[in-house]
Protein backbone atom coordinates (compact mmCIF):
# COMPACT_ATOMS: atom_id res chain seq x y z
CA UNK A 1 0.00 0.00 0.00
CA UNK A 2 2.80 2.75 1.03
CA UNK A 3 4.39 1.36 -2.17
CA UNK A 4 1.35 2.16 -4.42
CA UNK A 5 0.67 5.82 -2.46
CA UNK A 6 4.23 6.50 -3.20
CA UNK A 7 4.36 5.41 -6.80
CA UNK A 8 1.14 8.08 -7.44
CA UNK A 9 2.80 10.84 -5.49
CA UNK A 10 6.04 10.41 -8.00
CA UNK A 11 3.40 10.12 -10.85
CA UNK A 12 1.32 13.15 -10.35
CA UNK A 13 4.91 15.06 -9.09
CA UNK A 14 6.16 14.14 -12.91
CA UNK A 15 3.19 14.80 -14.80
CA UNK A 16 3.06 18.32 -12.87
CA UNK A 17 6.40 18.76 -14.03
CA UNK A 18 6.44 17.84 -17.52
CA UNK A 19 3.19 19.81 -17.98
CA UNK A 20 4.79 22.72 -16.53
CA UNK A 21 8.01 21.98 -18.56
CA UNK A 22 6.74 21.68 -22.06
CA UNK A 23 5.54 24.30 -23.46
CA UNK A 24 2.22 25.28 -25.35
CA UNK A 25 2.65 26.60 -28.98
CA UNK A 26 0.70 29.05 -29.72
CA UNK A 27 -1.16 29.61 -32.90
CA UNK A 28 0.80 31.71 -34.98
CA UNK A 29 -0.91 35.30 -36.03
CA UNK A 30 -2.10 36.04 -38.88
CA UNK A 31 0.57 38.08 -40.49
CA UNK A 32 2.74 35.09 -39.79
CA UNK A 33 0.41 33.16 -41.88
CA UNK A 34 0.00 35.38 -44.79
CA UNK A 35 4.16 35.83 -45.03
CA UNK A 36 4.21 31.43 -44.96
CA UNK A 37 1.38 31.67 -48.03
CA UNK A 38 3.12 34.80 -50.12
CA UNK A 39 6.63 32.24 -49.43
CA UNK A 40 5.06 28.96 -50.45
CA UNK A 41 3.16 30.88 -53.34
CA UNK A 42 6.52 32.10 -54.35
CA UNK A 43 8.22 28.72 -54.51
CA UNK A 44 5.61 27.48 -56.76
CA UNK A 45 3.66 25.21 -54.07
CA UNK A 46 -0.06 26.29 -54.15
CA UNK A 47 -1.31 23.47 -52.50
CA UNK A 48 1.21 24.66 -49.40
CA UNK A 49 -0.07 27.87 -50.04
CA UNK A 50 -3.41 26.76 -49.45
CA UNK A 51 -3.07 24.90 -46.00
CA UNK A 52 -2.00 28.03 -44.67
CA UNK A 53 -4.94 29.68 -45.80
CA UNK A 54 -7.05 27.43 -43.61
CA UNK A 55 -6.22 28.53 -40.58
CA UNK A 56 -6.14 32.50 -41.45
CA UNK A 57 -9.94 31.76 -42.72
CA UNK A 58 -10.65 29.71 -39.69
CA UNK A 59 -9.89 32.31 -37.10
CA UNK A 60 -11.38 35.33 -39.21
CA UNK A 61 -14.51 33.61 -39.04
CA UNK A 62 -14.28 33.13 -35.27
CA UNK A 63 -13.33 36.77 -35.19
CA UNK A 64 -16.37 37.70 -37.24
CA UNK A 65 -13.65 39.84 -39.59
CA UNK A 66 -15.57 38.15 -42.59
CA UNK A 67 -14.01 40.48 -45.21
CA UNK A 68 -10.24 38.38 -44.74
CA UNK A 69 -12.35 35.11 -44.49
Amino acid sequence: MKKAITLLAFATIALTLLSVALPVKAPADNKTLWKQYDEALKKGLPKTAITHLEPIIARALQEKNYDEA
